[in-house]
């Protein structure tokens, strides 16, 4: 339903803006996930590459799929 929505709001280039959408929510939970790593007191120099690599496991969970919005809440919870 949704892709169909996208569709008809934004023709063909809908679906680039859906990615973008996606590509925004996964450096918001990024940005979030770090900004709580160090707010609990570990050092830049550790979390980056801590997160660079959870995030390069969770790549593909990051579809354009309701539950983004999930993962996206779930850090700001944690933050």
């Amino acid at each position: 339903m949704i892709f169909q929505v996208v569709r008809a709001a934004g023709g063909r280039y809908g679906y680039d803006a859906l990615i973008l959408l996606k590509s925004l929510v996964a450096l918001c939970v990024a940005a979030m996930l770090l900004r709580t790593a160090i707010l609990l007191g570990a050092r830049p120099t550790v979390a980056i590459p801590c997160l660079a690599l959870v995030m390069i496991l969770a790549a593909a969970r990051f579809l354009e799929r309701p539950h983004i919005f999930g993962y996206l809440l779930s850090a700001a919870y944690l933050l």
